[in-house]
């Protein structure tokens, strides 16, 4: 693993997002019930943006990291890696992701929301440097049943 190139760039092209996106270990993550079919996403190219960074190995795509702003001061972070992309070395990706954000952007804060049942999803974020801030109660559903979204949040001086 160490000979490998770890870098964040821009998506060449919508497709190689949606091919993260539509993986049936991420699909479930980024989703709740009302878009069941993975193919039904359609993303042009137009709609990449400065915001949405490709976290790549060795030149390839193998993960996304996405930046929605929410206000000036704001920033909705929303990430994920295919799954033979997780743990150690996922980890240095999306630490790379969020301090690429910071030197680009200049909002002063970056929240994560995660499904109560994603127990990964909450370890990752907490090991990036996210701190637990609060739930949004029943605000996510999954199979039919409406679950809790944790809150995370980091700020500039805290850093990734």
């Amino acid at each position: 693993m160490d000979c490998q190139s770890l870098t964040i760039d821009r998506f060449r092209s919508a497709d190689d997002l949606l091919r993260i996106m539509r993986h049936p270990d991420v699909w479930p993550w980024i989703t709740d019930d009302g878009l069941r079919d993975p193919n039904a996403l359609r993303i042009p190219d137009a709609m990449l943006s400065d915001m949405i960074y490709a976290v790549c190995v060795d030149s390839e795509p193998v993960g996304f990291a996405m930046f929605e702003p929410r206000s000036t001061a704001l920033c909705e972070f929303h990430g994920a890696l295919l799954p033979e992309w997780r743990g150690a070395v996922g980890m240095r990706l999306g630490r790379m992701a969020i301090r690429r954000f910071w030197q680009d952007f200049g909002v002063d804060k970056l929240v994560a929301l995660c499904p109560q049942g994603n127990r990964a999803g909450q370890r990752m974020n907490a090991a990036l440097g996210f701190a637990r801030e609060g739930l949004m109660t029943r605000a996510y559903r999954r199979d039919g049943r409406l679950e809790d979204l944790i809150v995370f949040g980091m700020s500039r001086e805290g850093g990734a």
